[in-house]
């Protein structure tokens, strides 16, 4: 007799999500994390910038061995070993972090920066009305203090830098207007007041945004690829000899090898060469406008190879891809990985 799958009761159902809950945000405190702590070990840019490629090469390497080591346990052993795996995996990666503590450089917290951008917003908002000075010494600065003058064994007031004239709408921010000063001459800590150094941080960020957010464009066909080929892979001819087939499961090592060894072509090999030639390394822009088109290609790729993956199906009138496998090799969908690494490569150093 043919058998049914229990359906899971709510109890393992608040089990599931508890733990992908635990794993997200496991991710969240690391992931996010992990990069920016190690490169705060460093002085150097150049030495921060060999420090993220490698870093993302090391997390290349090691994605590569968890989708095809883990994937194997628990495709030919057990879900139970290959999750114990992985949480043993996390454990000496604790025990390693913990152990390390007292070698590390730690970057003392400045305070929230959204609050200093709330303040910035709304204190050049509330002096949106006044006119803008062309005089330090109306701005507000941490510089505004008496300082001593070891030439002259006496006191001098050192004066505000002018803020920048891009943005200028935030200039209002650091304006010292008469309701600012107290009556002793010292300036009232106020939402009205900010510093100059506080209101150019804000114009970083804003100059930055549009780095930042065309992360997503690269993020984004990796989320897709990373799930669609796992299923487009379920539909495909994945015989490699006459026993063993390859996991569909470990398709993604292919993006991950990619990356791994597109990173060290590209800094042993092709930015030397572009120094030589040009006389100076490629700026961080131009990678990540290299990236952005070998992410495009990689698109492209994908959906030519989608397309005759359809056009079979429909050629040999599969219409239940769960009991027919359509004619074609699941290693067709490597160009595209591949071009998603190297385009990854290019793109997340850059953007760090």
């Amino acid at each position: 007799g043919s058998s049914f799958c229990e359906t899971p009761s709510p109890l393992q159902y608040t089990i599931l999500f508890l733990a992908m809950a635990l794993a997200s945000l496991g991710c969240a405190g690391t992931s996010f994390t992990v990069g920016t702590m190690g490169a705060d070990q460093l002085d150097n840019p150049e030495h921060q910038e060999n420090y993220f490629n490698w870093f993302l090469f090391v997390w290349n390497a090691a994605s590569i061995i968890s989708t095809t080591v883990i994937v194997y346990v628990q495709d030919n052993v057990s879900w139970e070993l290959g999750y114990g795996l992985c949480a043993a995996a996390n454990l000496i990666g604790l025990i390693s972090f913990v152990l390390g503590k007292h070698f590390y450089r730690h970057v003392q917290p400045k305070g929230s920066p959204f609050k200093d951008i709330a303040r910035v917003v709304y204190a050049a908002f509330s002096k949106r009305k006044l006119c803008l000075s062309t005089r330090s010494d109306d701005y507000y600065s941490e510089l505004y203090h008496h300082g001593v003058d070891d030439q002259h064994d006496g006191i001098k007031e050192l004066a505000a830098p002018l803020p920048k004239e891009t943005f200028k709408f935030l200039n209002h921010a650091a304006l010292i207007t008469q309701a600012d000063v107290l009556s002793d001459g010292s300036i009232r800590q106020s939402w009205k007041l900010c510093t100059v150094q506080q209101v150019e941080d804000l114009k970083t960020l804003i100059r930055i945004a549009p780095i930042w957010a065309t992360g997503i464009f690269l993020t984004t066909p990796m989320g897709v690829l990373s799930s669609l080929t796992t299923l487009q892979g379920l539909t495909m001819d994945t015989q490699i000899v006459a026993n063993f087939k390859f996991p569909v499961g470990s398709m993604v090592v292919f993006l991950l090898l990619s990356g791994a060894i597109s990173l060290s072509i590209i800094d042993r090999l092709i930015f030397p060469l572009w120094q030589k030639t040009f006389g100076k390394a490629p700026t961080p822009l131009q990678r990540l406008g290299t990236g952005h088109v070998i992410n495009v290609l990689s698109m492209a790729c994908a959906a030519l190879v989608e397309s005759k993956r359809l056009q079979l199906a429909r050629a040999q009138d599969i219409r239940d891809p769960t009991s027919s496998v359509v004619p074609m090799s699941v290693f067709w969908l490597i160009p595209q990985l591949a071009l998603t690494g190297i385009g990854e490569a290019f793109h997340f150093p850059g953007q760090a």
